[in-house]
């Protein structure tokens, strides 16, 4: 999951195709659409935080299925994701 400046979250959805975009009141407004099935997590990059990262998987999957499985895609969702915190310990 990611978060936006907008108190939007970000969802990698594991076998669906797609990271879903969730407003503060719950409402599903976005979907980012990527060719594997297997998502695996999302996060905002970038030099201002205005890029999304979306990682995806293959394991399990027969091969020569879902060629583009295991890639790590790159989208311009067009709202700024939150700082991460960092670990202290």
């Amino acid at each position: 999951m990611a978060l936006d400046t907008e108190g939007g979250m970000w969802v990698a959805i594991w076998g669906g195709h797609a990271v879903h975009r969730y407003s503060p009141e719950g409402k599903l407004d976005a979907v980012v659409e990527v060719p594997p099935s297997q998502v695996t997590s999302c996060a905002f990059g970038g030099k201002d935080l205005d890029q999304l990262y979306i990682t995806t998987s293959r394991d399990d999957l027969p091969p020569g299925a879902e060629p583009e499985a295991g890639a790590v895609f790159h989208v311009t969702p067009g709202v700024r994701g939150l700082p991460l915190g960092t670990f202290a310990g």
